[in-house]
């Protein structure tokens, strides 16, 4: 037996089991070795293992969470999509809305101006029948103060009269008894016989007078024209 292995022999029999184990490590160092390098990757494989477990339970809530990300993503594309189709409706019916608007609207501005055109020419007629009523009104009136004015001078009583502003010509009877005197004129101040066209007494007395001439009557009451 060499020296070594009587050292060796005896740290094994001093040391006792652990000392021996060493000393057989010592004496067989590529075993040694290896047997090490088993110990570390059991030691790395009992630590791999849990986290290599819990690595795949996380990969797998990740997946987990993409696929209901996915699902999530999904229905809000169709929700995007049935809100896209439901905004079109709306658009379209928006824009029949305007357009069946924009046609009323027209109508009535249409229907408002035919209007307005029509009450305009019956607002023309009514100036223009109102202007012939007013003219009529007018000539009514003139014929109405004619009318008068020829009343007044269809009658008198005494005094003296010019024939045309006075009095009209015409034929006249007297409402007065005998004592009713009456001269027909040339001139109303002459009071010569020339100036005398004709005269007379009497009652109820009837004369006839031309525009120009004058009478002079005296007690005779009232004269109205026949």
């Amino acid at each position: 037996m060499s020296e070594n292995e009587s050292e060796a022999g005896e740290k094994r029999e001093a040391g006792g089991t652990p000392g021996r184990v060493r000393g057989w490590v010592e004496g067989h160092v590529p075993a040694g070795l290896a047997i090490a390098a088993g110990l570390t990757l059991v030691v790395c494989a009992a630590i791999a293992v849990p986290l290599l477990s819990s690595k795949n339970s996380e990969l797998s809530d990740v997946k987990a969470e993409l696929s209901a990300t996915e699902k999530e993503l999904k229905d809000v594309e169709v929700e995007r999509d049935e809100a896209v189709i439901v905004a079109e409706d709306i658009r379209a019916r928006r824009d029949g809305i305007i357009a069946a608007a924009q046609d009323k609207s027209e109508r009535i501005v249409g229907d408002a101006r035919k209007q307005a055109k029509n009450l305009e020419g019956r607002i023309q007629d009514t100036k223009a029948e109102l202007a012939s009523t007013e003219k009529q009104l007018d000539s009514v009136s003139a014929s109405l103060a004619d009318a008068r004015q020829a009343k007044r001078m269809s009658t008198f009583g005494d005094g003296t009269w010019s024939v045309g502003d006075d009095v009209l010509a015409g034929t006249y009877r007297s409402s007065a008894g005998g004592d009713c005197y009456w001269e027909i004129l040339n001139a109303p101040s002459s009071g010569s016989i020339d100036n005398i066209v004709d005269n007379g007494f009497g009652p109820n007395a009837v004369i006839s007078v031309s525009d120009g001439q004058w009478i002079r009557v005296s007690r005779c009451g009232k004269w109205s024209a026949l």
